[in-house]
């Protein structure tokens, strides 16, 4: 049983001090990450110096029950594999003063510039009745013992406490530079962190649109839409930190705009594919006058007063730094924990009734989800360093490919049904019973792909539950 203290100090000018007292310091580099942590317990992995222990830990606040024992370096390299939070680097300084023992440590990386102070006593009563000798003065800025946030395995978790965070200087860097790769502090307040997202996204959008007015181009449309359906999806697992109508409002207008780009889209990618069946010629003249009147339509539109007024209305939206339409305050990285588990739990009852007696309609359903869940991992899995989220990402990108395919030829025959008369009847059924034995491959893959998907995201969703 351990019975601490623990205290923030302003910086490690103690260690100045101790050594004009000429106090004996020993000092330890401590390496340390955590394979299971819930409210009352944790397993911790440490490595001091050389020297490698487990620990295991139970209880909170003042007194703590503790077990620890010497483990191999293989033993704690393997446990390494099976992580669930940032690992922690820290110089721990030890001394004794007055018969007390004191931990001061020094913070490395993602935790700099965090120095904490640690006090370990014999009883409870002497940790009560204990009191500061002058050397302390000035150096300690308050006592952080009841301070959940500050226990190492929250720093582990969710990093330092004291990091300063201006939303508003955020936006700036961003419209300056849309590329900007975002890290997100875990305790900014989720309403914060989404706007930086929708901000960075919205500049990409407006370029987008621009330059598909001024030069139309399939590919720029594609990315234009890319991020119209990003955007949607992001802020409708956001949506609870936002004023209802307002969120209804911005996802109807997001709706409306890429609604309106689809046809042309899909009619690109089925012309790129017959580009390269025989024969494909003379259809191919009709399907790319066809699409060209899709372009000049999507052009008059992307510059019509609906579209306008939308992105009016989006851009208020955006730039509410006043706190309006928020409507409720979370810690960034708990709600971020909590929507992607929540979107894992329910993609895996997705998946478990996928089998090969269900319609396409069915799996495209799927298909939708997993691009919500992309977009997450997207854009906020680097709050986590766990090599579980980029397994798991790979795997959903590859996993999202197969369905795009399977979606894209339910798309082409519906359009073979449209020009399926006439002289061209006979090629284009020939080709939509090729695009159908492809999709039954293709749904075959899925299924495939099924049982090795779920293991992957399962284990994101285990480790997912330490935070929060």
């Amino acid at each position: 049983m351990e019975i601490e203290r623990k205290f923030l100090l302003e910086d490690s000018s103690l260690l100045k001090l101790l050594f004009e007292k000429n106090v004996t310091i020993y000092k330890t580099s401590i390496k340390q990450f955590y394979t299971e942590i819930s409210k009352f317990s944790e397993i911790r992995y440490r490595k001091k110096d050389e020297i490698y222990y487990l620990t295991n830990k139970a209880g909170a606040g003042l007194v703590r029950d503790e077990l620890e024992v010497v483990i191999s370096k293989n033993e704690y390299k393997e446990a390494k594999n099976k992580r669930i939070s940032h690992i922690i680097s820290k110089d721990r300084y030890s001394f004794f003063l007055d018969e007390l023992e004191y931990f001061l440590d020094v913070y490395h990386d993602f935790l700099s510039p965090l120095v904490t102070l640690e006090i370990e006593f014999k009883s409870v009563e002497d940790a009560n009745e204990f009191k500061f000798d002058t050397i302390f003065e000035n150096v300690v800025k308050k006592e952080i013992t009841q301070d959940e946030r500050y226990k190492n395995k929250n720093l582990s978790l969710y990093a330092n406490p004291e990091c300063e965070f201006e939303c508003n200087k955020a936006l700036i860097a961003i419209k300056k530079s849309p590329n900007l790769e975002l890290k997100f502090p875990s305790y900014i307040d989720a309403s914060d962190g989404f706007r930086l997202l929708f901000n960075q996204i919205y500049q990409k959008i407006k370029t987008l649109k621009q330059s598909y007015i001024d030069s139309p181009d399939a590919e720029v449309l594609h990315q234009l839409r890319v991020n119209l359906r990003k955007s949607r999806s992001l802020l409708k697992l956001a949506r609870s930190l936002y004023d209802e109508r307002v969120i209804a409002q911005i996802l109807n207008g997001l709706k409306m705009v890429a609604n309106r780009t689809n046809e042309k889209r899909d009619f690109d990618v089925f012309i790129q594919y017959l580009k390269d069946v025989e024969n494909s010629s003379e259809i191919l003249k009709s399907l790319e006058f066809v699409s060209q009147s899709k372009q000049g339509d999507v052009g008059e539109f992307l510059v019509s007063k609906e579209v306008e007024e939308f992105f009016l209305d989006y851009e208020n939206f955006l730039s509410d730094d006043s706190g309006f339409y928020k409507k409720d305050s979370k810690v960034m990285k708990k709600f971020i924990a909590f929507i992607i588990r929540k979107e894992i739990i329910g993609l895996e009852k997705r998946f478990a009734k996928l089998d090969d007696e269900r319609e396409n309609e069915y799996f495209h359903a799927t298909r939708i989800e997993l691009k919500k869940l992309r977009y997450l991992f997207e854009s906020f899995k680097t709050m986590f360093d766990i090599e579980a989220f980029d397994d798991g990402f790979a795997r959903l990108k590859k996993m999202q490919v197969v369905f795009g395919e399977l979606q894209d030829r339910d798309v082409w025959c519906d359009i073979i049904d449209m020009y399926d008369k006439g002289e061209m009847a006979h090629f284009m059924q020939a080709q939509k019973g090729e695009i159908s034995v492809q999709m039954f491959k293709l749904r075959g893959q899925i299924l495939d792909k099924k049982p090795k998907f779920i293991k992957q995201i399962r284990k994101i969703s285990k480790i997912l539950k330490a935070y929060y």
